[in-house]
């Protein structure tokens, strides 16, 4: 009888150890995805799709700003404003005079600080892209 039951100890050691290492992959698969973990997995595409978000992110912000969607006449001089503001105890006071005197200098300045407030979004945007993009380029980890 005991070379029976050492084999069924053989057996179910083999598929023990399947469902540990399947049970593993499944804990690594899910795991919440952050940039460095898409940093460590799929490397320049992940920082080059987080840089892509952003600056479209931006550039459709700074596109609103200017033609005046987000505000207008008052509206965006009291943004502008706020902005200067808000910026102007860390930037050199010929920045906060630019965007206080310059209105593209300032819609851009609006532009970029909404987009601060983005950044969540943004992120998650990444998370969801940087697989699929990896993929199309055949860089799956």
């Amino acid at each position: 009888g005991s070379g029976s039951g050492g084999g069924a100890k053989a057996k179910s050691g083999d598929s023990s150890s399947k469902v540990a290492s399947e049970s593993s992959s499944a804990t690594s698969e899910a795991e919440p995805l952050t940039l460095s973990l898409l940093w460590k997995r799929y490397g320049t595409v992940a920082i080059a799709t987080h840089f892509g978000v952003y600056f479209v992110t931006l550039a459709g912000l700074y596109g609103g700003v200017s033609a005046g969607l987000m505000g207008q006449g008052e509206e965006k001089k009291e943004a502008v404003e706020k902005v200067a503001k808000t910026v102007e105890p860390y930037v050199w006071s010929s920045v906060v005079d630019q965007i206080r005197s310059n209105p593209e200098f300032g819609a851009f300045a609006v532009a970029w600080v909404t987009a601060k407030f983005t950044e969540p979004v943004r992120l998650v945007v990444t998370i969801f892209l940087v697989p699929r993009i990896a993929r199309r380029l055949g860089r799956v980890i």
